[in-house]
């Protein structure tokens, strides 16, 4: 978020309010979205915990807090709707569509549109946001493939996390750069569709 931030500020200083337009929607559109999330999960819970939620989400914090229960194994408090690990990866989703592949998007047309967005700086934006994208996506995999109860109630389809710790970072790396290319691929055949004006009529 704050390399989208950093662009927001380049686009508006470069005059291209279009763009900055489109991140600032997706920016405050995740931020809404993750605070509707925390709201719903613990909409029974005390009121000092929701707010408690609530300060976590908009200072930036919350996903450091969800990956915290979920990696100490934190226990479902009653009231909570659903438990941590599921809390989580909704909320990785949510920032995984909303931020991160829009915000890939639309810094790959500025930089594709634009000679004076071709710095350091944007493309380092790019790459964060390719990584914020890939990244939860590797996690999730990871994460419900490793853990003992979806391998047992789907053991068809769960397993592919070998049990050796080298292994282990190698299928990691592995399912982060295949996200990685994924989504650059994707963005590339997008940019590259609309710069010819194809028409799909």
């Amino acid at each position: 978020m704050f390399t989208d931030i950093v662009m927001i500020i380049e686009y508006t200083k470069g005059e291209e309010y279009g763009f900055a337009r489109a991140c600032l929607i997706c920016v405050s559109l995740n931020l809404i979205i993750q605070s509707i999330l925390a709201f719903v999960v613990n909409a029974d819970m005390p009121l000092q915990v929701i707010l408690q939620e609530q300060f976590y989400t908009f200072t930036l914090i919350k996903p450091g807090i969800d990956a915290y229960r979920v990696a100490t194994g934190v226990e479902m408090e009653e009231g909570r709707k659903v438990s941590s690990r599921e809390e989580m990866t909704g909320a990785r989703i949510f920032e995984m569509v909303i931020e991160a592949v829009t915000g890939t998007v639309i810094q790959a047309s500025a930089i594709f549109s634009s000679a004076q967005f071709r710095t350091p700086t944007a493309f380092l934006a790019l790459t964060s946001s390719i990584s914020a994208a890939a990244f939860p996506s590797a996690v999730i995999s990871y994460d419900y493939d490793s853990n003992s109860d979806t391998r047992s109630k789907s053991p068809s389809f769960y397993g592919y996390i070998p049990n050796s710790l080298g292994r282990k970072g190698i299928c990691f790396a592995s399912l982060f750069f295949v996200s990685a290319c994924y989504l650059v691929i994707r963005t590339l055949a997008c940019l590259i569709l609309a710069a010819r004006n194809v028409s799909w009529r």
